[in-house]
């Protein structure tokens, strides 16, 4: 008899692939607010204690508010599009969250995304803040069985 519940491969790769189209849907989001202008849909979609952090520089954006500013000065200094692409996801279980002392009341999972990004920018434009085409983000899966943008790593 084959598991299918919580804790099987198949659960693992339901999460990753429900992670992967909400990292999809945050790169169709950041590039509508940037064409069109609609930051409002992007606060929508961050947790209200998502931060980006760019590396090397250290420079850090935290709350939502303060990410969704970061998109809107990219925009400001020429961003186009901005396109993720996802190397490898590690999904970490509730259960070893308690295991090791930091329990959650907000998640049962939580997920570390590795990838690169590339950009489009307008001709002409000044130096963006986005640095090179790596990217670590830390995803919450929540109550409500999504997942959450979270801490993003730039650099």
């Amino acid at each position: 008899m084959r598991k299918t519940g919580v804790g099987t491969k198949e659960f693992v790769e339901f999460l990753k692939k429900k992670l992967r189209e909400k990292i999809a849907e945050y790169q169709n989001c950041i590039n509508n607010c940037i064409n069109k202008g609609r930051f409002a849909e992007l606060g929508r979609l961050l947790l209200d204690d998502s931060m980006i952090l760019i590396l090397p520089s250290r420079k850090k954006f935290e709350g939502k508010r303060a990410v969704v500013n970061f998109w809107k000065r990219q925009k400001g200094l020429g961003l186009k599009t901005i396109k993720f692409e996802v190397i490898d996801i590690f999904i970490v279980a509730h259960e070893m969250l308690i295991r090791k002392g930091r329990v959650s009341r907000r998640f049962d999972h939580v997920a570390w995304v590795i990838g690169t990004y590339s950009i489009t920018r307008r001709a002409g434009t000044a130096k963006l803040d986005l640095p090179s085409s790596a990217f670590v983000l830390k995803a919450p899966h929540q109550d409500d069985c999504t997942w959450g943008i979270g801490k993003q790593y730039l650099g």
